[in-house]
């Protein structure tokens, strides 16, 4: 476990594409996402530069290392205005010490006291059992599971679609 005061959560920049490119191509991180692999550092560069103004990214750091990071995209169309989609991600060597935690706690705190957000949403590999349990913990439940969700290394992967409604 850490100190939770030693993280700093702030927004992403160009700055920060280098490492995000690094831990997003780890393979424990691959094989809890739904990305191609070897995602090079331009593709990073645009989901930072040319965010629009309802995605919203946030980092983690620890004495000047980032350790994880969490998007949250807000939905644009009338109809769902008052909902958002997260997906957060720990660097692999930094599971299971709260820092998952500290991003949903973020994310969350931003969405409901900041955006007004109503129902947050994401889609987890139903395997991904840590994660599950963490967002269990932050009020999200399974609302269904999407077989064959997603093509990935040779196989279809199935997804739960998890929510949480404040």
């Amino acid at each position: 476990m850490f100190d939770s005061a030693s993280i700093l959560i702030r927004r992403a920049n160009v700055a920060d594409v280098p490492t995000l490119t690094e831990i997003y191509a780890h393979p424990a991180i691959r094989e809890q996402l739904m990305q191609l692999p070897h995602m090079d550092q331009s593709f990073w560069r645009d989901w930072i530069t040319n965010a629009p103004p309802t995605r919203h990214i946030l980092i983690a750091e620890q004495v000047g290392e980032i350790v994880g990071e969490v998007t949250l995209s807000v939905m644009s169309k009338t109809p769902r205005k008052h909902c958002g989609s997260i997906a957060p991600v720990v660097r692999a060597d930094r599971h299971r010490q709260g820092i998952g935690n500290l991003l949903m706690t973020s994310v969350l705190d931003l969405a409901d006291n900041w955006l007004n957000l109503q129902r947050l949403e994401l889609q987890v590999l139903t395997y991904n059992e840590p994660a599950i349990a963490l967002y269990k913990k932050h009020g999200f439940d399974i609302e269904g599971t999407l077989r064959h969700f997603a093509f990935r290394d040779g196989r279809y992967v199935d997804a739960h679609m998890m929510a949480r409604l404040r």
